[in-house]
Protein backbone atom coordinates (compact mmCIF):
# COMPACT_ATOMS: atom_id res chain seq x y z
CA UNK A 1 0.00 0.00 0.00
CA UNK A 2 1.30 3.43 -0.94
CA UNK A 3 2.28 5.67 1.98
CA UNK A 4 0.14 8.73 2.59
CA UNK A 5 2.05 11.98 2.25
CA UNK A 6 1.85 14.42 5.17
CA UNK A 7 3.17 17.97 4.71
CA UNK A 8 4.65 19.49 7.88
CA UNK A 9 4.57 23.30 7.64
CA UNK A 10 7.29 24.62 9.94
CA UNK A 11 6.03 27.84 11.53
CA UNK A 12 9.19 28.35 13.58
CA UNK A 13 11.46 31.41 13.36
CA UNK A 14 14.90 31.21 11.83
CA UNK A 15 16.63 31.35 15.21
CA UNK A 16 14.47 28.96 17.24
CA UNK A 17 16.61 26.78 19.57
CA UNK A 18 16.73 23.02 19.06
CA UNK A 19 15.45 20.35 21.45
CA UNK A 20 17.20 17.23 22.62
CA UNK A 21 15.42 14.01 21.56
CA UNK A 22 17.35 10.98 22.76
CA UNK A 23 20.91 11.38 21.45
CA UNK A 24 20.03 13.87 18.73
CA UNK A 25 19.23 17.56 18.54
CA UNK A 26 16.07 18.36 16.63
CA UNK A 27 13.47 21.07 16.06
CA UNK A 28 9.79 21.26 16.89
CA UNK A 29 8.96 20.52 13.26
CA UNK A 30 11.46 17.64 13.40
CA UNK A 31 9.73 16.18 16.45
CA UNK A 32 6.41 16.41 14.64
CA UNK A 33 7.82 14.66 11.56
CA UNK A 34 9.29 11.93 13.76
CA UNK A 35 5.92 11.33 15.44
CA UNK A 36 4.15 11.08 12.05
CA UNK A 37 6.79 8.66 10.74
CA UNK A 38 6.20 6.40 13.74
CA UNK A 39 2.74 5.57 12.38
CA UNK A 40 2.92 2.93 9.67
CA UNK A 41 1.87 4.08 6.23
CA UNK A 42 2.63 7.80 6.57
CA UNK A 43 5.51 9.77 5.07
CA UNK A 44 6.17 13.30 6.41
CA UNK A 45 7.83 16.05 4.39
CA UNK A 46 8.93 19.21 6.20
CA UNK A 47 8.48 22.60 4.52
CA UNK A 48 10.66 25.26 6.21
CA UNK A 49 11.52 28.09 6.12
CA UNK A 50 8.59 29.68 4.30
CA UNK A 51 10.35 32.47 2.43
CA UNK A 52 8.44 32.20 -0.83
CA UNK A 53 5.08 30.73 -1.99
CA UNK A 54 7.00 27.93 -3.73
CA UNK A 55 8.17 26.75 -0.30
CA UNK A 56 4.62 25.60 0.41
CA UNK A 57 3.06 22.44 -1.05
CA UNK A 58 -0.15 22.30 -3.05
CA UNK A 59 -3.11 20.22 -1.94
CA UNK A 60 -2.27 17.87 -4.83
CA UNK A 61 1.16 17.10 -3.37
CA UNK A 62 -0.02 15.51 -0.13
CA UNK A 63 -2.87 13.80 1.69
CA UNK A 64 -2.87 16.03 4.77
CA UNK A 65 -1.16 19.10 6.24
CA UNK A 66 0.03 19.83 9.80
CA UNK A 67 1.14 23.31 10.92
CA UNK A 68 3.71 23.26 13.72
CA UNK A 69 4.13 25.31 16.85
CA UNK A 70 6.62 28.16 17.13
CA UNK A 71 8.73 30.04 19.64
CA UNK A 72 7.34 33.28 18.21
CA UNK A 73 3.80 34.58 18.26
CA UNK A 74 1.76 35.76 15.30
CA UNK A 75 2.70 39.37 15.95
CA UNK A 76 6.38 38.79 16.85
CA UNK A 77 9.52 39.44 14.85
CA UNK A 78 11.82 36.55 13.96
CA UNK A 79 9.85 34.89 11.17
CA UNK A 80 11.18 35.12 7.61
CA UNK A 81 9.77 38.32 6.10
CA UNK A 82 6.23 37.77 4.86
CA UNK A 83 6.06 34.12 5.95
CA UNK A 84 3.09 34.58 8.30
CA UNK A 85 1.04 36.24 5.56
CA UNK A 86 1.98 33.44 3.16
CA UNK A 87 0.91 30.82 5.71
CA UNK A 88 -2.42 32.58 6.38
CA UNK A 89 -3.10 32.94 2.65
CA UNK A 90 -2.18 29.28 2.13
CA UNK A 91 -4.61 28.18 4.86
CA UNK A 92 -7.47 30.09 3.25
CA UNK A 93 -6.61 28.81 -0.24
CA UNK A 94 -6.26 25.17 0.89
CA UNK A 95 -9.24 25.02 3.25
CA UNK A 96 -11.80 22.43 2.16
CA UNK A 97 -9.46 20.77 -0.33
CA UNK A 98 -7.46 18.62 2.09
CA UNK A 99 -7.50 17.86 5.86
CA UNK A 100 -5.42 20.32 7.91
CA UNK A 101 -4.36 20.38 11.56
CA UNK A 102 -2.80 23.36 13.34
CA UNK A 103 -0.89 22.81 16.59
CA UNK A 104 -0.40 25.70 19.06
CA UNK A 105 0.92 28.50 16.76
CA UNK A 106 -0.61 26.56 13.85
CA UNK A 107 -3.96 26.46 15.67
CA UNK A 108 -3.83 30.22 16.15
CA UNK A 109 -2.84 30.75 12.51
CA UNK A 110 -5.83 28.74 11.26
CA UNK A 111 -8.17 30.71 13.52
CA UNK A 112 -6.67 34.07 12.49
CA UNK A 113 -6.87 33.13 8.79
CA UNK A 114 -10.65 32.97 9.19
CA UNK A 115 -11.07 36.15 11.20
CA UNK A 116 -10.53 35.07 14.81
CA UNK A 117 -8.87 37.35 17.33
CA UNK A 118 -5.60 36.00 18.74
CA UNK A 119 -4.43 37.75 21.91
CA UNK A 120 -1.63 37.48 24.44
CA UNK A 121 -2.19 36.45 28.04
CA UNK A 122 -2.41 39.28 30.53
CA UNK A 123 1.09 40.34 31.66
CA UNK A 124 0.11 40.06 35.33
CA UNK A 125 2.15 37.53 37.32
CA UNK A 126 0.63 34.07 37.05
CA UNK A 127 -1.36 34.92 33.92
CA UNK A 128 1.43 35.27 31.39
CA UNK A 129 1.47 31.76 29.93
CA UNK A 130 -0.01 28.28 30.02
CA UNK A 131 2.68 25.65 30.52
CA UNK A 132 2.70 21.96 31.33
CA UNK A 133 -0.31 19.67 31.71
CA UNK A 134 -3.75 21.16 32.31
CA UNK A 135 -7.29 19.79 32.03
CA UNK A 136 -9.44 20.44 28.98
CA UNK A 137 -13.18 20.00 28.57
CA UNK A 138 -14.67 18.61 25.40
CA UNK A 139 -17.77 20.34 24.09
CA UNK A 140 -20.74 18.34 22.83
CA UNK A 141 -19.34 18.77 19.30
CA UNK A 142 -15.88 17.71 20.49
CA UNK A 143 -17.20 14.52 22.08
CA UNK A 144 -18.66 13.50 18.72
CA UNK A 145 -15.74 14.52 16.51
CA UNK A 146 -13.27 11.89 15.33
CA UNK A 147 -10.28 14.15 16.11
CA UNK A 148 -10.87 13.90 19.87
CA UNK A 149 -12.02 10.30 20.09
CA UNK A 150 -10.35 8.27 22.84
CA UNK A 151 -9.34 11.22 25.03
CA UNK A 152 -11.56 10.04 27.88
CA UNK A 153 -13.89 11.88 30.24
CA UNK A 154 -11.25 14.05 31.96
CA UNK A 155 -8.47 14.64 29.43
CA UNK A 156 -5.22 16.35 30.35
CA UNK A 157 -3.31 18.15 27.60
CA UNK A 158 0.26 19.42 27.31
CA UNK A 159 0.61 23.17 26.76
CA UNK A 160 3.36 25.69 26.07
CA UNK A 161 1.97 29.01 24.81
CA UNK A 162 1.81 32.75 25.51
CA UNK A 163 -1.11 33.65 23.20
CA UNK A 164 -4.53 32.14 22.63
CA UNK A 165 -7.54 32.22 20.31
CA UNK A 166 -10.13 34.53 21.85
CA UNK A 167 -12.99 34.25 19.34
CA UNK A 168 -14.24 31.44 17.13
CA UNK A 169 -14.51 32.00 13.35
CA UNK A 170 -18.02 32.59 12.04
CA UNK A 171 -18.26 29.10 10.52
CA UNK A 172 -16.21 27.38 13.21
CA UNK A 173 -17.05 25.05 16.08
CA UNK A 174 -15.37 24.91 19.49
CA UNK A 175 -14.33 21.32 20.18
CA UNK A 176 -12.56 21.85 23.51
CA UNK A 177 -12.19 24.57 26.12
CA UNK A 178 -9.99 25.06 29.15
CA UNK A 179 -9.55 26.88 32.42
CA UNK A 180 -7.17 29.53 31.08
CA UNK A 181 -8.43 29.89 27.53
CA UNK A 182 -11.90 29.49 25.97
CA UNK A 183 -10.86 27.70 22.76
CA UNK A 184 -8.46 24.78 23.13
CA UNK A 185 -9.70 22.97 20.03
CA UNK A 186 -11.66 24.10 16.97
CA UNK A 187 -12.98 22.88 13.64
CA UNK A 188 -13.83 24.82 10.49
CA UNK A 189 -15.71 23.05 7.73
CA UNK A 190 -15.27 19.32 7.25
CA UNK A 191 -11.62 18.78 8.15
CA UNK A 192 -9.76 21.96 9.09
CA UNK A 193 -8.72 21.60 12.75
CA UNK A 194 -6.72 23.42 15.38
CA UNK A 195 -5.60 22.40 18.87
CA UNK A 196 -3.86 24.74 21.30
CA UNK A 197 -2.05 21.92 23.07
CA UNK A 198 0.93 19.84 21.87
CA UNK A 199 0.04 16.19 21.12
CA UNK A 200 3.50 15.72 19.61
CA UNK A 201 5.53 16.93 22.60
CA UNK A 202 6.66 14.98 25.63
CA UNK A 203 6.94 16.33 29.15
CA UNK A 204 10.70 16.51 28.61
CA UNK A 205 10.21 18.80 25.59
CA UNK A 206 8.32 21.28 27.73
CA UNK A 207 10.92 20.93 30.48
CA UNK A 208 13.56 22.02 27.95
CA UNK A 209 11.38 24.97 26.94
CA UNK A 210 11.20 26.03 30.59
CA UNK A 211 14.98 25.92 30.87
CA UNK A 212 15.55 27.75 27.58
CA UNK A 213 13.23 30.60 28.51
CA UNK A 214 13.53 30.57 32.31
CA UNK A 215 14.64 34.23 32.57
CA UNK A 216 11.74 35.43 30.42
CA UNK A 217 9.21 33.18 32.18
CA UNK A 218 10.36 34.37 35.60
CA UNK A 219 9.18 37.86 34.62
CA UNK A 220 5.68 36.84 33.53
CA UNK A 221 4.85 34.07 36.00
CA UNK A 222 4.35 34.36 39.74
CA UNK A 223 6.97 32.65 41.89
CA UNK A 224 4.45 30.11 43.19
CA UNK A 225 3.28 29.01 39.73
CA UNK A 226 3.01 25.23 39.63
CA UNK A 227 3.85 23.53 36.33
CA UNK A 228 2.80 19.89 36.00
CA UNK A 229 4.86 17.70 33.65
CA UNK A 230 3.57 14.22 34.60
CA UNK A 231 2.65 12.20 31.52
CA UNK A 232 1.39 8.92 32.99
CA UNK A 233 -2.28 9.75 32.41
CA UNK A 234 -2.10 11.84 29.23
CA UNK A 235 -4.46 11.09 26.35
CA UNK A 236 -4.02 14.23 24.24
CA UNK A 237 -1.33 12.51 22.16
CA UNK A 238 -4.17 10.47 20.64
CA UNK A 239 -5.10 13.56 18.57
CA UNK A 240 -2.20 13.11 16.14
CA UNK A 241 -3.14 9.49 15.43
CA UNK A 242 -6.81 10.47 15.04
CA UNK A 243 -5.92 13.15 12.49
CA UNK A 244 -3.78 10.77 10.45
CA UNK A 245 -6.65 8.28 10.40
CA UNK A 246 -8.82 10.94 8.75
CA UNK A 247 -6.50 11.05 5.72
Amino acid sequence: MKSKQVAIIGCEPLNQPNFREGKANTTGRGILAKRVLAFKGFHPKVHWPIKDPKDLPTHKDCDGIIFSGSATNLTDDGQPTGSIKRILDFIRETHGKIPMLGICFGHQAIAMAFGSEVVRFMPDPGQGAELGFAPIKLTSEGKKDVLLQGLGDNPQALFAHLCYVKTIPEDGEILASGISTPIQGLKIGEATYGVQFHPEYTGDTVRQILLLYKDFLSRILSRDTRIVLRIDERTDDKVLENFLNIL
